[in-house]
């Protein structure tokens, strides 16, 4: 397939040449020959050939050609020219980069090399040559700006902004200046966070080579400081092997024991995986232990991956939200401002990733509650008792949220409404009850989804907090209140909107970006490497969109959404 498509590009070849005036080698190549023509047009007629000149790549390739009259770029006489061999050598180096080299048909290029210096060569494989490594440069050049994983290809609710670039412009001056390293390291993204990960899949890939870590199994029971069993060793081993215990003493490896050593290596291997760092190898904690290094050097790649889906200006005045670590960040002047746990939907109920705007805050928010829930929650409570809602603070009216007929829920025969036939709309009024707490922030997204208080801040208090109906809960909300209000609204004023009790908009002088991101591996700013659960499966489901790991080993840690 991988042949026919490089053939298929081919016929782009002659498609711009059947227009052009002139083609292409010093020597120039005659793909008007009757010869070039039959071949062509086998290509055109096979059967199970439908090619469509519909995607970025593509398109850049023909553009590519089209400017440069044809011209080839990378091979002179059957031989690679200087800009041909580095590009080769970048495309073998890929893997620097968290890719991998057949993602650009590293090995059918050097294949159509070595054929082509070992027989005559003909004018026409000197143009296959040179599309499959223009083919190769675009795909690279794209991959590296705007990432490999489409979210598109997920099946999931995942926004991103790439910014596109005209790759064959770019590539043409790369060519004229001799630059071409340089133009695919000018596409990196600038986030120091990738030049971190890359050193970090770097380091990892090395011990990986080394044999890895090996796994303690599934059939550890709990232990704790003080226990004495066989199993100590293996979780001794684990833990030495990826740095977090600093012991390379044969006797101590092997010695049952789980002394204070191994208790605080343990609890700084909960902290970088996002666990309770109370030293004890639970469920939770040997589930990450039992992860292997390719897991990891797969989560790894992902997240360099996702970087490359973000836009440069993140963090001069940004709300980041990291979905499986649960928490919130506020940057001001690329300063870390603020910080606060969040709780986040539930599977079911997911917080998608997304990048939206703060336009303004809403003090003491009314709820109104969505369909799904009026119908598949609050009914049947209200069907048990018709005071569910008055004694929740609930309002009940006929028809939208508008609507000004209130009814009263006593007065209604339930046993005859269900969510077929459901003529109600419900919304909670303001107060310390109400779901919403006592302040939201108004992002005006398409999917509703917001950041907020809660009244139930009693979860914040857990490691993992994914209990939403897919909005986010804030620790702090009036904090940041505060905050984004400076120089608009004084914490006293705020105060007083608050207290009063009535419903009131503030419309921000600056609204704020808010990026709801899916990060499950990253370097902290002390230099440890953090990994977290893949809460949503959002890892196990790119995982083979990025051909970079088996199925087997992408652990299932969620269901299907």
């Amino acid at each position: 397939m991988k042949r026919l498509q490089y053939k298929l590009g081919i016929i782009i070849l002659f498609s711009i040449c059947y227009f052009a005036p002139a083609i292409t080698d010093a020597k120039s190549m005659d793909l008007f020959s009757s010869s070039s023509k039959t071949k062509a047009k086998k290509f055109v007629d096979n059967k199970y050939v439908r090619f469509k000149d519909s995607t970025k790549v593509q398109t850049e390739i023909t553009k590519f050609y089209r400017n440069r009259e044809n011209h080839l770029a990378w091979v002179q006489n059957g031989q690679l020219n200087q800009n041909g061999r580095d590009l080769l050598r970048l495309i073998k180096n890929a893997d620097k980069e968290g890719l991998s080299p057949e993602f650009y048909n590293y090995t059918e290029i050097t294949a159509k090399l070595k054929q082509m210096q070992t027989k005559q060569h003909t004018l026409y494989d000197n143009a296959e040559l040179d599309y499959m490594l223009t083919n190769a440069y675009m795909k690279y050049a794209s991959d590296i700006s705007t990432g490999r994983v489409n979210p598109g290809d997920l099946n999931v609710i995942w926004e991103i902004h790439k910014e596109e670039h005209e790759y064959s412009t770019y590539l043409e001056k790369a060519l004229q200046h001799n630059s071409l390293e340089k133009s695919l390291k000018d596409l990196r993204p600038k986030h120091k966070q990738y030049e971190l990960l890359i050193d970090a899949y770097k380091q990892l890939s090395e011990l990986r080579n080394e044999g890895g870590w090996s796994l303690p199994g599934e059939d550890v029971p709990r232990l704790e400081q003080n226990d004495s069993v066989p199993e100590v060793i293996s979780i001794k081993k684990r833990l030495a092997t990826s740095g977090y215990l600093l012991s390379s003493n044969d006797v101590y490896l092997n010695d049952e024991l789980f002394d204070e050593q191994l208790t605080n290596a343990l609890k700084s291997f909960q902290r970088a995986h996002g666990l309770d760092d109370d030293g004890i190898v639970g469920k939770n904690t040997l589930r990450e232990l039992n992860k292997p290094v390719e897991y990891r050097l797969a989560q790894i790649k992902l997240n360099i991956d996702r970087l490359r889906w973000l836009p440069e200006s993140v963090g001069e005045r940004d709300i980041i939200v990291n979905i499986p670590d649960f928490k919130l960040q506020y940057f001001d002047n690329n300063q870390l401002r603020d910080e606060m746990a969040v709780v986040v939907g539930e599977t079911s109920n997911y917080t998608p990733a997304l990048k939206d705007t703060i336009t303004y805050i809403v003090i003491n928010p009314t709820w109104n509650v969505p369909w799904s829930i009026a119908t598949k929650e609050m009914l049947p409570k209200t069907k048990a008792d018709p005071t569910y809602l008055s004694l929740n603070n609930f309002k009940l009216v006929r028809g939208s949220y508008a609507s000004t007929d209130v009814v009263d829920p006593q007065r209604v025969d339930w046993s005859k409404i269900s969510a077929r036939n459901f003529p109600f709309s419900i919304i909670q009024k303001p107060g310390y009850g109400n779901a919403l707490g006592r302040v939201k922030f108004m992002l005006p997204n398409n999917q509703n989804i917001y950041l907020h208080d809660t009244p139930a801040d009693h979860l914040f208090s857990r490691t993992e907090r994914d209990f939403s109906h897919g909005c986010v809960r804030l620790e702090k909300p009036f904090q940041l209140a505060e905050t984004i209000l400076e120089g608009q609204v004084t914490p006293q004023e705020f105060r007083r909107k608050l207290n009063s009790g009535k419903t009131e908009s503030v419309v921000l002088n600056k609204p704020v970006p808010v990026h709801l991101i899916y990060r499950t591996a990253w370097i902290d700013d002390y230099g440890t490497m953090q990994f977290r659960k893949d809460i949503y499966g959002f890892d196990e489901r790119s995982m083979p969109v990025l051909d970079i790991i088996s199925q087997p080993l992408a652990t299932k840690e969620a269901g299907d959404l």
